[in-house]
């Protein structure tokens, strides 16, 4: 199997990535990037609570991956709620934009 070089930190960066057409919505509709995160975080979290029970359903689940991934994925939600907190707002925009057009970039020249 081949993995992308991103995968393994895809979701450390989840808390920022996971949903950006939700988060620029909701802050092109006037919210603060902190509100807009925080709700974009708990529409991610029953999106992937209906994954992982069709999934458990299904019999279709691969253990090592999904341990790996939600390993991954409780840093990012740990380490993003903290440093949401913390960031310049201004920051935080200039930042999403920027990690946004390079993964966008990456994946344009890979196709």
């Amino acid at each position: 199997m081949v993995v992308p070089f991103w995968t393994p930190i895809t979701p450390l960066t989840g808390f920022l990535l996971h949903a950006d057409p939700q988060l620029a919505t909701f802050t092109h509709g006037g919210m603060r990037v902190r509100a807009a995160a925080a709700t974009k975080n708990v529409l991610s979290g029953v999106i992937n609570l209906t994954a992982v029970l069709i999934f458990l359903v299904s019999g279709e689940v691969r253990w090592l991956a999904m341990t790996v991934a939600m390993a991954g994925a409780l840093a990012g939600s740990w380490l993003g709620t903290h440093l949401l907190r913390r960031v310049n707002e201004r920051a935080l925009r200039i930042g999403i934009v920027v990690i946004g057009l390079a993964l966008a970039t990456a994946l344009f020249y890979k196709a």
